[in-house]
């Protein structure tokens, strides 16, 4: 249920982390299936790079922090409770909902994989979504699709308790 870049989207956001930040044309992206775009250069300006080893615990459920990821190579397992209930792999981001409303992390992000994560910190954030209104769009159709899977959960198991 999380929203995703196509491999094409995936190449300009490695490339634009992989080129000195000097004035180049700005590639425009489209995610799959939507009109609004993301200016990947313009994303990766505001963010940095970080490389995790397999087993590395990324968010903790319960904690208070302020980055959200982009996966760029990899993968990540989430685990609420205990129990895995999906894996983010190349393409997809998390931790938004926290920067969002600044409560506690609702799951824990742990590295499956080496991975290569692009963070963003809750004062970029901020301005990515100012100056990029499609990603806010982006995460909050990713919220709502959250939500609906949990709602979704939530009304069969009270269905089969009755």
């Amino acid at each position: 249920m999380f929203c995703s870049f196509t491999t094409s989207q995936i190449e300009y956001l490695r490339e634009a982390l992989d080129t000195p930040k000097i004035p180049i044309k700005k590639a425009r992206l489209t995610w799959e299936g939507s009109e609004s775009e993301i200016n990947s250069k313009k994303l990766a300006d505001y963010g940095f790079v970080v490389w995790k080893a397999p087993n590395t615990v990324l968010l903790k459920e319960g904690d208070i922090s302020k980055e959200m990821y982009f996966v760029l190579e990899g993968t990540v397992k989430v685990t609420v409770g205990g129990t895995e209930v999906a894996q983010i792999e190349s393409g997809q981001f998390f931790g938004e909902m926290s920067m969002v409303d600044g409560l506690p992390r609702t799951a824990t992000i742990t590295t499956v994989t080496d991975c290569k994560l692009l963070e963003i910190d809750n004062k970029n954030f901020y301005t990515v979504i100012q100056t990029e209104p499609s990603i806010a769009i982006k995460m909050l159709e990713t919220v709502i699709k959250r939500f609906r899977a949990q709602n979704e959960i939530l009304s069969k198991s009270i269905w089969q308790n009755n």
